[in-house]
């Protein structure tokens, strides 16, 4: 009988103590630019705002889990440019992220107040 008590047990012992917690990962972005016209002032995806106020290069810590995955995650930039007079804009990027690797976003010049991301995965 006391055998039986603890078959029955054990699986809730185990269960109980499997060690896992609910910590959510930690994943990394880094945006770079090297455009004299523009300067970058946010940037947004789900569960993240960032004031990035004319920053060329920034490495986001992104701690607080991905609440819609890390498939073709949204990346809203904003930025002003300054080529003629001063005007905003706004584009979005898709991106993944994977757990211990950094996803890099690089501007590129396009025409004008244009950009041309490019975009890497690294260790």
């Amino acid at each position: 009988m006391k055998k039986l008590l603890v078959l029955l047990f054990l699986p809730l012992l185990f269960t109980c103590s499997s060690g896992d917690d609910d910590t959510p990962e930690t994943y990394m972005l880094r945006l770079t630019e090297d455009i004299d016209r523009i300067a970058f002032q946010h940037l947004q995806l789900p569960g993240y705002n960032f004031e990035m106020n004319g920053e060329t290069f920034r490495l986001f810590v992104l701690d607080q889990g991905m609440p819609f995955g890390t498939a073709d995650v949204k990346v809203t930039l904003t930025w002003e440019c300054y080529a003629v007079g001063t005007a905003t804009y706004t584009t979005d990027i898709y991106v993944n992220f994977y757990e211990g690797q950094t996803t890099w976003i690089d501007i590129e010049p396009a025409v004008t107040c244009g950009i041309n991301p490019t975009i890497t995965i690294t260790d």
